[in-house]
């Protein structure tokens, strides 16, 4: 009868050594793994290096040239090469100026130039806060009476009537009392005026039977003065 083999005989120890040359193995390759990216970045550095040093030969190269070309040529071309680099460097720096100037000045015309319908704004009529109406001016016999009403929004503060002789644009008479004013009924907002006589007043002139005579009325208030003027009808008697 045949006996088994032992556990950890020929196949466990081979199975043991096999595992340990994988380590080997790994170990071995992690140092070059780690190395790869910094060889490469070392190669990067170099090159980049050969390139500006090419870049920097060449522009040196240019620059020698061109001092060794100015060395070489006389006093006067070199007075005009001078002053040619310098129009140019003038040159340059005014278009760039004017190019900046007038992009910023574009813009704030832009934004402050009004609308036309702004610019242009259609005229509105000023109404009188206070409107004077002269109802009706008639002589009565020997005296002229005139009757009117105000109204608005503003409350006047007194009314002032002045006969005139020669029509509405005729001139003051000096025939009627002054002394005599204008009867105001603050709560219907009318007024009356008489026009008498006034022979003992100074100046005194009497009527003109063949003149025609008008009334001239001035409100006056808070914002200014309001005017009214009528035609006084009939003659004047006595």
């Amino acid at each position: 009868m045949r006996s088994c083999p032992e556990a950890g005989g020929d196949g466990g120890r081979s199975r043991f050594v096999g595992s340990n040359k994988l380590r080997r193995a790994a170990s071995s390759a992690a140092p070059h793994i780690v190395q790869m990216p910094l060889r490469l970045s070392a190669m990067s550095l170099r090159r980049l290096r050969r390139s500006t040093d090419r870049d920097a030969s060449v522009s040196c190269d240019a620059v020698q040239s061109a001092f060794d070309w100015f060395s070489r040529v006389s006093l006067i071309q070199k007075v005009l090469v001078v002053l040619f680099a310098l129009l140019l460097l003038f040159s340059a720096s005014y278009l760039v100026s004017t190019t900046v100037f007038r992009a910023m000045g574009g813009g704030s015309e832009r934004a402050n130039t009004p609308s036309e319908e702004s610019s242009s704004p259609r005229p509105k009529k000023r109404q009188p806060p206070v409107s004077l109406k002269i109802s009706s001016a008639r002589w009565e016999g020997q005296k002229a009476v005139v009757k009117g009403s105000w109204k608005g929004g503003v409350e006047i503060s007194s009314v002032y009537c002045n006969l005139l002789e020669g029509g509405l644009s005729g001139k003051p008479t000096r025939w009627w009392d002054r002394s005599i004013g204008t009867q105001m009924d603050w709560l219907d907002q009318t007024f009356t005026q008489e026009f008498v006589a006034g022979r003992e007043t100074e100046g005194w002139e009497p009527l003109d039977p063949e003149a025609s005579y008008s009334v001239l009325c001035s409100g006056s208030f808070s914002g200014g003065l309001v005017n009214e003027t009528a035609k006084v009808q009939g003659t004047a008697s006595g």
